[in-house]
């Protein structure tokens, strides 16, 4: 429990970042539209914050999302901002950590279910261990033709002493852990803030090739 507090002290702190909103607004929204996502589907944001790519989704014409986040003060501020949303049920919010608290949402989320995940700037909170059992639920989750959509902080080089080791994340080694985990294609954007950002695509089966494709 101790461990748990202390992660939710650095997810009260955490928000979003401007460049999240660069890549909601231009990789995630080209992609949605050229993916043909299936927006009748449950979709669910893993490490949701503030709830601002919830919404986006829901901005879409997304049915259904559900909002997961450790820290209750993030959520809060979530229902804040979002009411009608929340209201209706579009955004549902859920508090509750990924890796360990299955009970707060394992009863709504069906497996084989969802038509996409986000793990937008939240895979620098986990070990590689908690990394490679997380993603192999995300993927579980998916429908057949679901995608993961991330945003990753990462590290081109040599690992940096004078960065924190969380920020130690390479393109390459978390390109493996997704296959890995079952993901049959991967493709990754470095267009972001000189490339210390890359935003993944990843879907459970095949063909992502020919959506990427028409990318701008």
């Amino acid at each position: 429990m101790t461990e748990i507090l202390k992660r939710q002290k650095t997810f009260n702190n955490y928000g979003t970042s401007l460049v999240c909103e660069s890549v909601i607004s231009s990789f995630f929204d080209q992609f949605i539209e050229k993916a043909h996502i299936d927006l009748t589907m449950p979709m669910l944001d893993i490490g949701c914050g503030f709830g601002r790519a919830a919404a986006y989704l829901a901005k879409k014409g997304a049915c259904q999302i559900y909002a997961l986040d450790l820290c209750e003060k993030n959520l809060k501020k979530l229902v804040d901002d979002y009411p009608a949303l929340v209201n209706n049920q579009t955004i549902i919010p859920l508090v509750g950590d990924f890796s360990v608290d299955s009970n707060c949402f394992v009863e709504l989320l069906v497996a084989d279910r969802l038509s996409l995940a986000l793990l937008i700037n939240v895979i620098h909170f986990w070990d590689q261990e908690t990394l490679g059992l997380n993603l192999l639920k995300v993927f579980n989750y998916l429908a057949e033709d679901g995608f993961l959509l991330m945003l990753v902080q990462v590290n081109h080089n040599k690992e940096d002493p004078e960065t924190p080791k969380r920020f130690n994340i390479y393109p390459s080694a978390l390109k493996a852990s997704l296959i890995k985990a079952g993901f049959k294609e991967v493709f990754v954007d470095n267009n972001y803030r000189d490339d210390k950002y890359v935003a993944l695509a990843c879907k459970k089966s095949t063909n992502l090739q020919n959506i990427m494709s028409g990318l701008t």
